[in-house]
């Protein structure tokens, strides 16, 4: 209640940012001491509204906000990661303080500290002091210990893009509330207080922390970076949070590698609205800065000062960098011949683990089992249709209902109707269903579908394909660092009453098993095998009346420290390197029989197929 106290200004105060200290440091244990693992605290304050990102050894965590708990803050921290398996756990113990658990691979050893970046975060709350030592104050509690006073905000509003500085601009006073306060007079004077006799021999000593010592060094600036700039606005807010009014400088320059530096009051001007904000504006005619165009250096002079210790470069000790040079080259070398064990876990491990694969067999078109061999009653049979590849630079846009099959012999449709389109079935084929971006294509006798090869201007039969060997999956508790994984098979094939020969393509493909993500979170799923472009083996089979048994496999090995893979292919008796390995330790794996093709100089084909898939070993073998 003026003229007791008033005041008419305010400033925007932010709450503390995310912080991180470390709980408990990691430790590998020893043989009285179990290991223990790495724990970090993160502190979100209670009145911190805003996102932020979380660091570790190089790595930079999704966005974060206040409404993430444990399980968000742990699930983002090993999505950090391209490989999968856990390497964090989060939990609440404490209210607003998620702690952070380094497990896994990062278990029993000490690690860096987890860093915040904040991204966004709202203004600061609207602050004032009141001033309740001002001598109206004192002479209204001279005569009483109490008085009660009413206790008034109010605001000034003026128009939108209106200057409510300016005297000369009109505005509209706002009474937002009214409240009685007690005010009591001050007990306890310290002015009053017996001043102390001071023993100038022996002066006051500071008890929090000494300040010098011959191996220190102190500096006392701040500074502040960001850049700035999104094609729109040109009054930018800079919180810098450094608590001064002491500025020393400010660079403003362009956020490009030999940027030019801008000149203060020529290109922008700068406010100092507060300790620990200022508002920079562009001058009027200069260019609107685009997106991230500018950067801001903000340098203060103080307050605050702070103690290093006077530390030494290594490369200033003569001899050092030589002797950690050394060290470090024969530790690399005994981390090469060692297995990648944690120190204080059991190691034992099964020698090697047989995986069963059936044998297989068929013939086709038509569904019949071969039973390993062709027999006198398959070859009694019926032949079916055999169906040629098909080379057409030109794809036209399919319709319904089919055109004529004879007059569009050699040419191949695409499926563009959006809708599912009836394949009729012929030469002892079933029938079938063309999806959406589908091809089909005619060999002048039936409509059939295709399978484009890569970016080639060749389609194959999609019903010729065959998948003797079903998606094996191996998950990489399987398959442990150091591990060998091998596969070999044998894969018997021949033409049955064919009036051509045939080519396939036996390739073993790998893969991986990815889980849905969406909608965030997701609990652990199967989204779909997600095969790779690159098969491990690929080999073409000229196919004829004359029965082969050829011999493949394939072979992976998983390096010791367990972040890497190799892969060699078998060729009938040759094992060669070099092949695609698969891309993380949890992998699938399948044989395929594709890209069928007849006789271009044979037309009608006819004839059945016959392959018997046998004696497949699949293994696992653990260093």
């Amino acid at each position: 209640q003026a003229p007791l106290a008033f005041n008419d200004g305010h400033e925007r105060v932010l709450p503390e940012p995310p912080t991180v200290r470390r709980i408990r440091t990691g430790d590998a244990g020893s043989e009285t001491q179990p290991p223990s693992n790495e724990i970090q605290a993160l502190h979100l304050p209670p009145d911190f509204r805003g996102t932020y990102f979380l660091r570790w050894n190089y790595r930079v965590s999704k966005l974060l906000g206040i409404e993430d708990g444990p399980d968000e803050i742990a699930a983002a921290l090993n999505a950090m990661f391209q490989k999968s398996g856990k390497r964090f756990e989060a939990t609440n113990p404490e209210p607003d303080n998620a702690y952070v658990e380094f497990i896994g691979e990062l278990a029993g050893a000490p690690q860096p500290l987890i860093t915040v970046e904040v991204n966004t975060f709202a203004p600061g709350v609207l602050t004032f002091e009141m001033p309740l030592d001002r001598a109206q104050m004192a002479a209204a509690l001279r005569a009483v210990a109490e008085i009660e006073v009413r206790f008034e905000v109010e605001l000034e509003i003026v128009d939108d893009g209106e200057d409510v500085a300016d005297p000369a601009v009109p505005g509209r006073i706002i009474t937002l509330f009214q409240q009685s306060v007690k005010v009591v007079r001050e007990q306890i004077w310290e002015e009053l207080a017996l001043v102390q006799n001071i023993d100038w021999l022996h002066p006051p000593q500071p008890r929090d922390y000494i300040p010098f010592t011959p191996d220190q060094v102190i500096f006392g600036q701040q500074h502040y970076t960001a850049v700035f700039g999104d094609g729109e606005r040109r009054s930018f807010s800079f919180a810098h949070n450094l608590g001064t009014d002491n500025i020393s400088n400010i660079t403003v320059r362009a956020n490009a590698s030999g940027g030019h530096l801008r000149v203060l009051g020529t290109d922008y001007t700068i406010t100092l609205t507060s300790a620990n904000e200022l508002v920079l504006d562009i001058v009027a005619g200069k260019p609107t800065p685009a997106l991230h165009a500018l950067a801001i250096v903000i340098t203060t002079a103080g307050p605050r000062s702070a103690f290093l210790a006077h530390t030494h470069p290594m490369a200033q000790i003569i001899g050092l960098l030589d002797a950690l040079a050394s060290v470090n080259a024969r530790l690399e070398h005994i981390e090469d011949i060692l297995p990648h064990v944690t120190p204080g876990v059991r190691t034992d491990r099964s020698k090697s683990t047989e995986i069963p694969i059936p044998d297989q067999a068929e013939v086709y078109p038509g569904r019949f089992t071969a039973a390993g061999q062709v027999s006198a009653e398959v070859s009694k049979l019926k032949p079916g249709g055999l169906l040629p590849a098909v080379h057409d630079a030109t794809i036209a846009n399919i319709t319904v209902p089919l055109p004529d099959a004879l007059a569009n012999a050699g040419h191949v449709f695409i499926n563009r109707t959006g809708a599912d389109i009836p394949i009729p079935g012929g030469l002892d084929r079933r029938s079938s269903i063309l999806k959406p971006g589908g091809f089909a294509a005619s060999d002048g006798r039936v409509w059939y579908r295709v399978t484009r090869d890569g970016a080639t201007n060749s389609f194959f039969p999609t019903d010729f394909e065959r998948t003797p060997m079903p998606p094996l999956f191996i998950n990489e508790q399987q398959f442990r660092a150091g591990g060998t994984f091998t596969l070999e098979f044998d894969l018997e094939l021949q033409l049955v009453n064919a009036t051509t020969n045939a080519q396939v393509l036996l390739v073993i493909e790998t893969g991986t098993a990815p889980s849905q993500g969406t909608p965030d979170p997701t609990g652990t799923n199967l989204e779909n095998l997600d095969w790779d472009a690159a098969p491990v083996l690929s080999q073409r089979i000229i196919v004829t009346a004359l029965k082969l048994k050829h011999h493949f496999g394939c072979a992976f090995k998983r390096s010791l420290d367990g972040l890497s893979m190799s892969a060699d292919r078998l060729l009938y008796d040759v094992w060669t390197g070099g092949a695609h390995a698969p891309v993380s330790p949890g992998f699938a794996l399948r044989a395929r029989l594709i890209q069928f093709d007849t006789e271009n100089s044979v037309a009608g084909a006819k004839g059945l197929v016959s392959y018997a898939f046998s004696g497949a070993t699949a293994s696992v073998k653990n260093a």
